[in-house]
Formats: structure tokens, C-alpha cells, sequence
């Protein structure tokens, strides 16, 4: 993740924090529980991770970046059905959310299914406003596409 998705996912939590939270020990525990996901994700602690991140789901079933970050954690554990569930509430949540979308693609791509992963790259495509960005999953979809005249 990018320092400015950092940013941008600190400012999405302080929103919430102040507009979901009905009680100070409610938004603490969602807020803790996400940075304690988070900080296991940048350890490669995937269990603890998921054990956090499930946490701060159950206090705040609307924190879609918790979702993405615990289906990142599925995804590194091989639980692909569980990661593509978090994927789809993810941007289900928040559907101009381009790295759920760009992340389903990978997986979709690890199983195989290269209809579903070029859709989801092109969704995710659709969202990216970063240049660098933009040219990773255009690399990304030609890829794909790729695949599927080989497999044919």
C-alpha cells in the first residue's frame, strides 16, 4: 500500500470513528482492533491478522477496508473463498474502491478463472486514477487476455 493509501485509509477510519460511533469504547475497539490487524498484515502474521481484522468487523460491519485487509490475509493463507466473500462486501461497501477490485483479479487469476479476473481488473481499471496504477493493470488485463487466447 502506498504511503497516500495510507493517508487516505487513516482519514477513512477518522470518519468513521466519528460518525459510526455511538459510544467512545465502541469506536476505540474498532479502531484498535483494524491498526492491530494492520500492523499483523505488515508482519506477514496472517492468522493474528484475520483474528483482528474479524474483530474490528464484528464492532463495525461497514469498515470495508477492514474487509479488503482481512481478504488479503485470506488470500496469503490460500483461503480463496473466504478472500473473494470479503472482496465482493468490500466493494459491495465501497464500489470506487479500485485495490479490492484489482485484488478479486489476482485471485480470480491464482484459480484460474481468467473471465472472472479480467472482469475484475477492468472494473478495478475503471476506478484507478494513479498513472502508475492505470499502466500496472492494463499490463494486468492484457495478461489475462493472454491466457485466455492460449487456453482456447
Amino acid at each position: 500500500m502506498s504511503i497516500r493509501s495510507d493517508h487516505i485509509t487513516k482519514l477513512i477510519l477518522i470518519c468513521l470513528f466519528c460518525t459510526l460511533a455511538s459510544t467512545s469504547v465502541f469506536a476505540q475497539n474498532f479502531v484498535e482492533n483494524y491498526e492491530k490487524g494492520d500492523m499483523a498484515i505488515r508482519f506477514q502474521k496472517w492468522g493474528r491478522a484475520i483474528t483482528f481484522l474479524s474483530k474490528a468487523i464484528a464492532d463495525n460491519p461497514k469498515l470495508f477496508v477492514a474487509y479488503h485487509k482481512r481478504a488479503l490475509a485470506y488470500s496469503k493463507t490460500g483461503q480463496y473463498d473466504k478472500c473473494i466473500a470479503d472482496l465482493k462486501k468490500a466493494t459491495e461497501l465501497e464500489p470506487d474502491f479500485p485495490e479490492a477490485h484489482a485484488l478479486m483479479g489476482v485471485v480470480y487469476e491464482i484459480r484460474k478463472d481468467y473471465p472472472s479476473a479480467l472482469k475484475a481488473y477492468q472494473e478495478a481499471l475503471k476506478r484507478e486514477k494513479r498513472r502508475d496504477g492505470r499502466k500496472m493493470l492494463q499490463k494486468y488485463i492484457h495478461d489475462v487476455q493472454q491466457r485466455m487466447r492460449e487456453k482456447k
